[in-house]
């Protein structure tokens, strides 16, 4: 049996690919696919959360249940997604850890899939997500270091991820750390059909036969999931993120004499550095990779 981990990236239409599979999950197993359940979740968020917090029992509790599923099904793939495992794209040793431990619960073949993004689009959709995510984060500082480092690392006390930016550079650093398969998509290929994703699902279906009946009898693809939000509400957050308090329009509006001057001067900085942003990451990232 293998397992085929889908691990985003973060912005590349992972929320919406995870609903489709979800709402589908029945069709799915009809083919032969196995994607687990999680409750009050689309995703398998809680496994890399789990890794990245070294709870292996849990890790290895959820593989042993997949497992067991799939094999009580006559299933031969279990299929999982979070872009959250892309903090295991950085700390690659995780990636071996958790390739071992899903031999150990029987799985005999390990495949990770990834989709990717021009860096410049991803740093933009990512500042603005962050900001509903408890970030505290200044879009010209946040640009810098991506350029510098070709990655970058966000705690908010909660949760702690890193997004890398340098594809070529940390992709041959996890080949060289893990003993499965690797395939990459562009986010273009991704989402040019009508059905987000469906090249990666039609990879892992072994039989065209059965890749038919699937697409015969799914549930209507679902809309974005994770809509951009615009940019004063992120200037907003991220005021908010860095005060420390919780920002209702209404309070926002009673007060909007104190941070409406503060949330147009964070605005006022975006307009000049993007610019600038833009030429250094068209020079850092010439393209988005020479592995897809």
């Amino acid at each position: 049996m293998k397992i085929v981990i889908h691990f985003g990236l973060h912005k590349t239409a992972s929320s919406s690919f995870q609903t489709f599979l979800y709402l589908n999950r029945a069709a799915l197993q009809d083919v032969g696919v196995f994607y687990p359940k999680i409750e009050n979740d689309k995703s398998h968020f809680q496994i890399p959360s789990g890794i990245i917090k070294n709870d292996w029992d849990f890790v290895k509790n959820f593989l042993n249940k997949a497992f067991e599923e799939a094999s009580n099904n006559k299933i031969e793939t279990v299929f999982i997604s979070s872009e959250d495992f892309e903090t295991i794209l950085i700390e690659n040793y995780r990636a071996n850890q958790f390739e071992q431990l899903a031999c150990e619960v029987g799985f005999s073949e390990v495949h990770w899939v990834g989709v990717l993004r021009s860096q410049w689009d991803y740093f933009n959709s990512l500042y603005a997500q962050l900001s509903s995510d408890g970030a505290s984060l200044n879009y010209s500082a946040m640009g810098h270091d991506i350029i510098h480092y070709g990655y970058i690392s966000i705690g908010t006390g909660t949760f702690r991820w890193q997004f890398a930016f340098d594809y070529d550079l940390f992709f041959d650093r996890f080949l060289e750390n893990i003993s499965g398969s690797l395939s990459l998509y562009t986010f273009d290929s991704f989402v040019e059909n009508e059905f987000i994703g469906d090249k990666i699902i039609n990879s892992i279906i072994d039989d065209k036969n059965l890749e038919i009946i699937f697409w015969e009898s799914i549930i209507k693809q679902v809309n974005k999931a994770n809509p951009r939000i615009d940019s004063k509400t992120v200037e907003i957050n991220y005021l908010a993120n860095f005060l420390g308090i919780k920002m209702s329009n209404e309070f926002y509006s009673q007060n909007q004499k104190i941070f409406g001057p503060l949330v147009e001067y964070r605005q006022s900085l975006i307009g000049p550095a993007r610019e600038e942003l833009h030429k250094k990451f068209l020079e850092r990232f010439p393209i988005i990779s020479n592995k897809v």
